[in-house]
């Protein structure tokens, strides 16, 4: 029996999905452990790419789902933990910056350690533009003097958690719908007495779909969870 669910949040990722998908995939370990879900919201030929993918990996339990309009990237996680049977959920980006042992390592630490959070930490991925990476940190900083989580890097794009400590059942998971949700998923988790375990992740940035212009959007959105 399955004992994750890694959801994989894919808005308009065509030119990146298969290779990315293929490589989790052909994990013997994390399709041993874990069962695939894609959740699709784009309007470009993702899914297509997606349901080609099940033939040539008949060992992975892999399920796609579609949505017709934008989730954003914290309502496509969302989507993904309400759909979870199993007790541990995660979420990966699309990309393959993370070196895939890593990934294995962490949910081989969250099952036999019974973790309640295991979260990447990317102090040293290569590549990351200067600016991006001051900017992060600068988040990171404001992020930790708001909320008082204690994480170096609350917006790595790997996570994985004890599902109820995020969802009881009922209602919405996150109020945060954009890229700030991780914010509120890691609160969730302290305030559910939960304890974060980091990762160190090592690799090479690639890029992502997160772009600067996000930045005012996402300090509202940490204001308003703030005052929440």
């Amino acid at each position: 029996m399955k004992q994750v669910t890694l959801v994989i949040p894919a808005y308009n990722e065509e030119d990146r999905i298969g290779r990315a998908a293929s490589r989790v995939l052909a994990s013997k370990y994390l399709a041993e452990k874990c069962r695939f879900l894609f959740i699709v919201d784009g309007n470009d030929n993702t899914f297509g790419i997606l349901e080609k993918l099940k033939e040539p990996h008949p060992k992975a339990e892999m399920v796609v789902k579609r949505y017709p309009k934008r989730l954003g990237k914290g309502g496509a996680v969302a989507e993904g933990i309400k759909a979870a049977k199993t007790e541990y959920v995660g979420f990966l980006d699309v990309d393959t910056s993370i070196p895939m042992e890593k990934i294995e390592a962490m949910v081989k630490l969250l099952l036999e350690k019974k973790l309640d959070c295991i979260i990447g930490e990317r102090k040293t991925v290569e590549g990351v533009p200067v600016f991006r990476k001051t900017s992060s940190r600068a988040f990171n900083l404001l992020v930790n003097a708001l909320f008082g989580l204690g994480v170096y890097d609350t917006q790595c794009g790997c996570k994985f958690f004890k599902r109820k400590l995020v969802y009881s059942g009922k209602g919405e998971v996150f109020r945060v719908k954009g890229f700030a949700f991780d914010v509120e998923l890691l609160k969730k988790i302290k305030e559910s007495g939960g304890r974060i375990t980091e990762h160190e992740m090592v690799g090479k940035w690639e890029g992502g779909k997160f772009s600067l212009f996000e930045s005012p959007k996402m300090f509202l959105e940490l204001v308003k969870l703030r005052l929440s």
